[in-house]
């Protein structure tokens, strides 16, 4: 009796070793996993996530195409447009992040994001300032819009007429991505300062 008390102590006492030794080590890993997590998911300064996020290591592309009208006459007379695609224009984006601020409770954080383009000329099929596409005249387009529903109609009808503005405009790759001083809307800037003088497809985005 004594002997068989004595194994059922013994084996429960090795159980309860064993299962603590083993809820030891599970909290020893979980908190291993919790600081590995912390370190490499929360924006903390200094951890490898903060780093990546403020300035992104990985590079990215962006490629862009355009098709050139090749018979505006015959467009304005209702013929099938013409076009040829013109492309790539190959730039790489260079993100990062500046004025950056954490919150008081440390679980919020606020930046200023900043994208920049730098062209890459063996990856494009020319050179954006100097190769030209013949294109919609957008901003001629959009101004005859708002001469049909702005309160600025008249005035912008006026100047569509004035100056003759035609359907299709020839402009540098570059002018068409990244802005130009257009007649049109420098005019209608002048009656409401709130519509910018450039149009470009990607201008004020850099």
């Amino acid at each position: 009796m004594g002997r068989c008390c004595f194994y059922a102590v013994g084996t429960l006492s090795l159980l309860l070793l064993v299962t603590s030794v083993t809820l030891l080590v599970a909290r020893v890993f979980q908190k291993a996993v919790d600081e590995t997590i912390e370190k490499n998911i929360v924006l903390r300064n200094g951890s490898e996530t903060f780093d990546s996020w403020k300035k992104p290591p990985l590079p990215v592309y962006s490629q862009f195409y355009f098709f050139n009208v090749t018979n505006p006459a015959e467009i304005l007379r209702g013929e099938i447009p013409r076009l040829e695609e013109v492309g790539p224009y190959t730039y790489r984006e260079i993100r990062s992040k500046e004025d950056i601020q954490f919150g008081d409770n440390g679980t919020t954080v606020s930046a200023t994001s900043n994208k920049a383009y730098v062209f890459l000329r063996d990856q494009s099929v020319g050179d954006p300032k100097v190769d030209s596409i013949r294109t919609l005249n957008i901003p001629a387009v959009t101004a005859m819009e708002w001469a049909q529903q702005h309160f600025l109609r008249v005035i912008i009808q006026a100047l569509l007429k004035a100056y003759q503005q035609e359907f299709f405009v020839t402009r540098t790759v570059d002018d068409l991505l990244w802005g130009y001083k257009d007649e049109i809307l420098s005019l209608i800037h002048t009656f409401r300062p709130s519509i910018s003088p450039y149009f470009g497809l990607y201008y004020g985005v850099t």
